[in-house]
This record gives structure tokens, sequence and C-alpha cells, in this order.
């Protein structure tokens, strides 16, 4: 996760990383260092919308967990 322009990391070095990591995403939620804590929102739609594209070790093929 990224926390925008408000964020002490430089943005633009943000997206060559993540794009070295199998499977990963790079979500922006523009909201600084603290995204946690001022943006749990945002935080929580982008981890249920991540987990359930990751296969597991020891998952069937294509099994998806259910959802709430």
């Amino acid at each position: 996760m990224a926390g925008g322009p408000a964020s002490h990391l430089p943005q633009d070095r943000l997206a060559a990383p993540a794009a070295r990591i199998p499977a990963a995403r790079l979500v922006t939620v523009d909201a600084g260092h603290a995204i946690p804590a001022t943006r749990p929102a945002d935080l929580s739609a982008a981890v249920r919308d991540f987990l359930p594209t990751t296969d597991r070790p020891g998952d069937p093929p294509g099994w998806r967990p259910a959802t709430p």
C-alpha cells in the first residue's frame, strides 16, 4: 500500500519493487504514512480484495474462501 502524495516515501519509486513480487498489487490510498489509523476501511477493502486472488500451498486449484 502506498500513502499517496502525503507519504514520506517517494511514490514514483514504489511501482518497480511491487512489480517484482509475484501476485502483488500496489494500492494507493491518499492518507500519508498512517493508512491503518486514518483510513482503516480503505485498508480493509484492499486486503479483502487481494486475499481471494492468492493461492495458498495445499489449497485445491481454484479454491476460494467463502465471503462473509
